[in-house]
This record gives structure tokens, C-alpha cells and sequence, in this order.
């Protein structure tokens, strides 16, 4: 199984909002690639290690709100943090989006998405990875994330 690259990520949690720097492959100045630390392709899709939030979560899973406009969350988060959604998946694979301080968001692929809803603290950061790995060879993946 080939991964389809590495994508590390820094995320800045503001009080206005999420502020994401990127960087493309492991061979990037500055960024170390760490492999050792990334887990083998998910079997399951849910949560590992996180702190989901919301009422669209039950246990390690969440229910994906409608792009179409869900009604707001009848119980917000508290004033000290700010909800994050996040989407993942791969067209063709399996992905999983991981942090230490954050915990492991996998999806096991297919044609859909993954959603998860945790609630981090207002001005934080939090180094994060992003692994998406074709299920077949040569057949390709098509990786989705959205925060």
C-alpha cells in the first residue's frame, strides 16, 4: 500500500477563527517527516484518543451537520473554547487526521466523508497530520479534509 503523501499542518486556534499554515511533502525546508509516528491505515472509522464534542457525536462518532445548513447546536461550547468541525475521507482509501494533543480522526474511505466535532481552547496551537493511502495499488485516492 503506497501513502498518497504527508500532508503536516499547524493549526492556530484564534477566538475569530482557525488560522492553517501548510506545507506540501515531508522534503519541505524546516518540516521533519516522522512516519514512525503515523498509524497504520485505519480498519474503523471514529475517533482514537479524542475528545469529541456536540450533540452530533455519540461514543467515538459523529453525524456529519447538512452542507445545507444544519440548525446551530442547541448547547454551544463554553466560552473558553471554540467548536471545530472536521471532515475526512479518501476516495479509494482509507485517511486519518492525528494529533498528540488532539487524539486520532479516521475514516476508512469509500465514496463519503468522515465528520468529527471537538472543542479546542481559543489561541493554541496543535501540530497535526494528514494521511490518506490508496486501498488498492495503482487505483488512486482522492483525499478529503476540511476544518
Amino acid at each position: 500500500m503506497r501513502d498518497f503523501g504527508h500532508l503536516f499542518l499547524l493549526f492556530a486556534s484564534l477566538s475569530a477563527g482557525l488560522a492553517a499554515h501548510g506545507c506540501a511533502a515531508p522534503s519541505t525546508p524546516g518540516v521533519k517527516a516522522e512516519p514512525a509516528a503515523i498509524s497504520a491505515a485505519p480498519t474503523r472509522t471514529g475517533a482514537l484518543g479524542a475528545n469529541l464534542a456536540g450533540a452530533r457525536c455519540q461514543g467515538d462518532v459523529c453525524i456529519c451537520r447538512s452542507r445545507a445548513g444544519d440548525p446551530a447546536e442547541k448547547v454551544p461550547p463554553d466560552a473558553g473554547h471554540k467548536r471545530f468541525e472536521i471532515r475526512v475521507g479518501a476516495g479509494g482509501g482509507p485517511a486519518t487526521f492525528s494529533a498528540p494533543t488532539l487524539g486520532e480522526l479516521a475514516s476508512t474511505g469509500g465514496t463519503g466523508e468522515s465528520c468529527f466535532y471537538i472543542d479546542v481552547v481559543p489561541g493554541t496551537t496543535h501540530e497535526v497530520s494528514f494521511v490518506a493511502r490508496e486501498a488498492k495499488a495503482e487505483e488512486g485516492v482522492s483525499p478529503v479534509l476540511e476544518v
